[in-house]
């Protein structure tokens, strides 16, 4: 179900971004390191290094999973349709996805959602960066309050987590 019937639907664009512009960007806002650093690994892994955004959407931001808050509303270019999971003997999945107007819009709700979550050290419950990967994997990669990340994605978050101290 289309939660934006009001939004035009636009052609499918696989648009990417210079995770070197994300970085200058992200340096620019006004809000915590931790929730910075957060946002670059949300994003790297969300966009594959910002090669694989849908019309600048590089989260996976949905139109058909409900409404986002209002105010998001002004970011919005659009809705488009893709199709997941079109493998031989799998019945493909109809998505709809949030067009957003820029790139940085995206980024924009990407750090209201982290603060919004407190998916960054220091939030309620994460002192530490291995707290901060467990809740990450838990309540934005399966929505499974138990689920355990396993270990290559513990090490791959790791990684990327030393270079946002770097970076922020």
């Amino acid at each position: 179900m289309n939660y934006y019937p009001e939004l035009p639907q636009v052609p499918y664009a696989h648009t990417t971004v210079p995770m070197i512009s994300v970085i200058s960007y992200l340096k620019l806002l006004n809000c915590s390191q931790d929730v910075k650093r957060m946002a670059y690994i949300m994003f790297r892994n969300e966009s594959g290094n910002g090669d694989h955004g849908i019309n600048n959407n590089y989260c996976g931001i949905q139109a058909d999973s409900g409404r986002w808050p209002a105010k998001f509303d002004p970011l919005f270019e659009g809705v488009v349709t893709k199709y997941e999971n079109t493998q031989p003997g799998i019945p493909a999945k109809e998505r709809i996805f949030l067009a957003f107007k820029s790139w940085e819009g995206c980024i924009d709700m990407l750090v209201n959602r982290v603060q919004g979550r407190g998916l960054y050290v220091g939030a309620p419950g994460i002192s530490s960066e291995k707290d901060l990967a467990q809740a990450y994997y838990r309540q934005w990669v399966t929505g499974n309050p138990r689920a355990v990340m396993p270990q290559q994605e513990a090490e791959n978050f790791a990684s990327m987590y030393s270079q946002a101290l770097a970076l922020f």
